[in-house]
């Protein structure tokens, strides 16, 4: 990056960097930077065939749609991971009784084939 700020106000800078930004350059190759400083031509810049159209900005209308939709899909996540803990805490619950029941020996969960 300082190379770069180097370049654009006028101060040395090394052989690789002019090869790098004329690499990035339209119509220029790596030899650029040397015709050039040899006095030779300049490359003009690329013409675009086609002006570039930018898109256009949403309105407000498409920007609250978007914001409530967000909205609605946090919401449905909190619920989501509301649920998710309240099971958590059953199973875990379930879990205590089963080894106050049984004791420190493991607990196989079976599930019926089909």
């Amino acid at each position: 990056m300082a190379s770069l700020l180097k370049l654009e106000t006028g101060k040395p800078v090394g052989p690789s960097v002019y090869e790098a930004v004329s690499r990035a350059l339209p119509n220029w190759t790596e030899d650029t930077p040397r015709v050039i400083l040899e006095h030779g031509q300049i490359p003009q810049p690329a013409t675009e065939t086609e002006p570039h159209e930018a898109e256009p900005a949403p309105t407000s209308e498409d920007l609250t749609e978007r914001i409530d939709r967000f909205v609605e899909a946090t919401q449905r996540l909190v619920m989501e991971e509301k649920r998710l803990a309240k099971m958590r805490e059953e199973v875990y619950r379930e879990g205590e009784e089963l080894r106050a029941i049984f004791g420190e020996t493991s607990i196989t969960v079976h599930r019926e084939a089909g």
